[in-house]
């Protein structure tokens, strides 16, 4: 899977409204209507699993501006 399609299918929504959690790491999977639903470390997740490049790479959690965030 290319980055660049990732990025058109993917749609953020918030734990709360995903699961009804304040916080789930999950890897997502392609919904029924093709688009792909999660917040930043799921983003982080799904491309180190399925992106060839992103395989070796570790994601972090961090904080900017007291609020949590997750980069790869």
């Amino acid at each position: 899977i290319k980055r660049k399609k990732i990025n058109s299918k993917y749609k953020y929504i918030t734990d709360k409204d995903n699961f009804g959690f304040k916080e789930v790491w999950t890897i997502p999977e392609e919904k029924e209507d093709g688009l792909i639903y999660g917040d930043c470390e799921d983003y982080c997740i799904f491309l180190k699993h399925n992106v060839e490049q992103f395989k070796s790479w570790d994601y972090f959690y961090c904080n900017i501006n007291d609020l949590g965030h997750c980069i790869l």
